[in-house]
């Protein structure tokens, strides 16, 4: 009984591995590939024979590319720690590899205070907790807000208040 078996599972593999050279993608392919692909030195023509000249390619012109808009959302600002404490997400991708910036206004004029790395989040991007020491900021009522760089995306939040002892 188990020559039986033995000699028909020895079959059935033998018969499996057979087939496999059916749908293998490189069937036939025996000879060393660069030896099939190789030309022989006539079939190109010498520096001397050629009847047109080389054209120079052309420079392409260069394309602007364009960042998609980031939509950032604050979910939490705090200055009762003795720092100034932002948590911020991008709403409307996942990507790693860009950056959250903090960035005070002072009427027209920005200035970034502060830049963090971002990260892939299930469905967002999550900024690493931004933390800046009261020393960077005005003392006083500041307007702040959180910008998101990278790539492909570009953002900011809308801007808000905060009161800096």
């Amino acid at each position: 009984m188990k020559r039986i078996l033995l000699a028909g599972f020895s079959v059935a593999a033998l018969v499996a591995l057979a087939g496999c050279t059916l749908f293998y993608p490189n069937n036939d392919q025996t000879q060393d590939p660069v030896a099939q692909n190789s030309l022989t030195p006539s079939a190109f023509p010498s520096p001397s024979e050629s009847a047109e000249p080389e054209a120079t390619p052309s420079p392409s012109p260069s394309v602007a590319t364009t960042k998609a808009a980031a939509k950032i959302q604050v979910l939490y600002s705090d200055t009762s720690q003795g720092f100034l404490e932002v948590i911020a997400e991008v709403t409307n991708f996942a990507e790693d590899g860009g950056q959250c910036k903090l960035v005070a206004y002072s009427g027209s004029t920005s200035k970034v205070i502060a830049a963090f790395k971002a990260e892939s989040n299930v469905g967002t991007t999550q900024c690493f907790p931004i933390k800046v020491e009261f020393s960077s900021l005005t003392k006083g009522t500041s307007t702040v807000a959180v910008a998101y760089e990278s790539n492909s995306y570009i953002g900011e939040s809308d801007k808000f208040e905060v009161n800096i002892p």
